[in-house]
């Protein structure tokens, strides 16, 4: 009887351990999107002034900054979310990454008023995350 507790325990704490290794490798994944997604924003930042010259958001997404922010996957859409949100500077342009990222279509959004376009992108956003938590 008794090595059949011990065989029951010893299950459950090996089970346990896996099920902590994997929380704990899910976030130190997280935290490396994290970081990579907050040193792909910096480079973002630094080449605003050049895209000032830009009439339009297409020699943007020649760019490898923009396109650093497509490698990084879907993951990053709540951060991108957060950038477009706060309306900094040529944070518009991420919605281009977001549309991307999501498999929209372009010409579901406003293409010539990029403040329309943005909140069009956060309410769909918000919209597919209400219907997840549903």
């Amino acid at each position: 009887m008794n090595r059949i507790y011990l065989f029951v325990i010893s299950l459950l704490l090996f089970l346990g351990c896996r099920q902590g290794n994997e929380s704990m490798k899910r976030a130190k994944a997280d935290a490396n999107v994290d970081m990579r997604f907050e040193e792909v924003y910096a480079a973002w930042k630094l080449k605003e002034k050049e895209f000032m010259h830009y009439g339009k958001t297409t020699p943007i997404k020649r760019h490898s900054e923009y396109k650093n922010f497509l490698s990084l996957g879907s993951e990053c859409v709540p951060k991108l979310r957060e950038k477009v949100f706060a309306r900094d500077g040529f944070d518009f342009v991420l919605c281009d990454v977001i549309i991307e990222l999501k498999g929209w279509r372009h010409d579901e959004f406003d293409l010539g008023d990029y403040g329309k376009r943005a909140r069009q992108v956060l309410k769909k956003l918000e919209d597919q995350s209400g219907k997840q938590g549903e």
